[in-house]
């Protein structure tokens, strides 16, 4: 059986920018690369849904938290009033939010994200450095693992000590750089790629082939093309056509769902949230067979995504930070901020602490965005045993401040 009127493959075009160049270039380290018959890389990769919105999920989410510098005093830490230049404001360029931003975001997407020290201070330490694109570092180590590594920015080499790296999914065993999601996740990507430039096309061509000559004979070269001719002729101006011996017109009939592959990119967004390490819920996307979550309130999802994705996100880049301050200094970033629960319980919560002499009531003010109660406000409940908040100008602090 012969259709004459099925349509062709369409023709694949891909359009490479000078991006797409330098990256291609860079196959080896970007993880980049053809296939399902689409050109993957980082940049574009960004085309999928799911990679554009893990990648930014979990950079807005770490970036976007207050972060806080200490100084060790024993076993205390106690908060800085004079917070370091590279915490409060590290970027010639961006403000320290953004910085951080694009640090996370280079390193979600390519497993390294690199920053480079601009200026220091007379002591040797940084006070500004500038996040460095993807496509314009490098680092080796010719010398073998044991070895130390090699980075060029913009192709000149520059001094070890004033790169800032945030490795991430990793670093393997014998290299320096954390594996690149791009590289593994590749023809889960090109994939889903290759799923929307299919129902794109699809469309683009009036859905599917609506009609089909369908013939028992033999055709020899030209006889469908002519049929075809003759077809588009006989109804153009009509919707009557006569058909001669031994052909027949069928009406072909296909699922939009199917022409979709709508499981296909339900899937494929499964599979690049569990590449970046969110559940699938928390970008809309249906759980694998057999699997189901659900949560009582929007706290509960957003305590299982910081203890399952953001936790290790916020220790690294704590530690990343925290390497380019003073020995005595470090750096703590406030992930209460994403919990962000209703007022009885919030409200619960500070009840408790002002009980137990952990906190003051300035301080829940402060939480609060209201103003403060002066040193009055400053007193710490204590023994915390049986004392309310109402009794907190009566009760002498013991052990805590006055």
């Amino acid at each position: 059986m012969i259709r004459l009127f099925a349509r062709p493959a369409a023709e694949k075009r891909s359009v490479i920018n000078e991006n797409d160049i330098i990256d291609a270039a860079r196959l080896a380290r970007l993880g980049g690369g053809g296939t399902a018959g689409q050109f993957v890389t980082n940049d574009t990769a960004n085309q999928l849904m799911a990679v554009w919105r893990c990648r930014n999920l979990i950079a807005d989410m770490v970036a976007g938290c207050p972060v806080d510098e200490f100084v060790r005093d024993g076993a205390e830490r106690v908060p800085v009033l004079d917070v370091s230049e590279f915490v409060a404001n590290p970027s010639e360029f961006v403000d320290p939010s953004s910085w951080r931003y694009q640090l996370v975001y280079a390193a979600v997407s390519t497993g390294n994200g690199v920053a480079y020290g601009t200026e220091y201070d007379a002591r040797g330490f940084v006070r500004k450095a500038e996040v460095v694109p993807v496509s314009e570092w490098e680092c080796k180590q010719p010398g073998g693992f044991l070895a130390p590594p090699m980075w060029k920015i913009s192709n000149r080499e520059v001094d070890p000590a004033r790169v800032i790296h945030l490795p991430a999914f990793g670093p393997m065993p014998g290299s320096v750089l954390g594996m690149n999601p791009i590289q593994y996740a590749r023809q889960t990507i090109g994939l889903g790629m290759a799923v929307r430039t299919y129902g794109a096309n699809w469309y683009e061509k009036g859905g599917h082939p609506t009609t089909a000559l369908v013939t028992q004979g033999q055709l020899e070269d030209g006889d469908a093309q002519r049929a075809k001719e003759r077809f588009r002729e006989a109804t153009m101006n009509d919707h009557i056509v006569a058909l001669g011996n031994g052909w027949d017109l069928k009406s072909v009939q296909v699922s939009p769902d199917d022409a979709l592959f709508l499981a296909a990119t339900n899937a494929t967004g499964v599979d690049i949230c569990g590449y970046h390490g969110i559940h699938p819920t928390m970008l809309g996307y249906a759980p694998p067979a057999g699997g189901t979550l659900t949560y009582q309130n929007g706290e509960q999802r957003m305590l299982d995504m910081l203890v399952t994705t953001l936790q290790w996100w916020f220790a690294r880049l704590e530690r990343a930070i925290t390497g380019q301050l003073r020995p005595d200094r470090f750096i703590k970033i406030n992930m209460d901020a994403l919990l962000r629960s209703d007022a009885i319980t919030r409200w619960k919560i500070h009840d408790m602490r002002l009980r137990h002499g952990s906190t003051t009531v300035n301080r829940v003010l402060a939480l609060e965005d209201e103003p403060s109660l002066g040193a009055d406000g400053d007193r710490y409940v204590w023994p915390p045993q049986g004392v309310s908040p109402a009794t907190i100008d009566d009760t002498p602090a013991q052990g805590g401040n006055q």
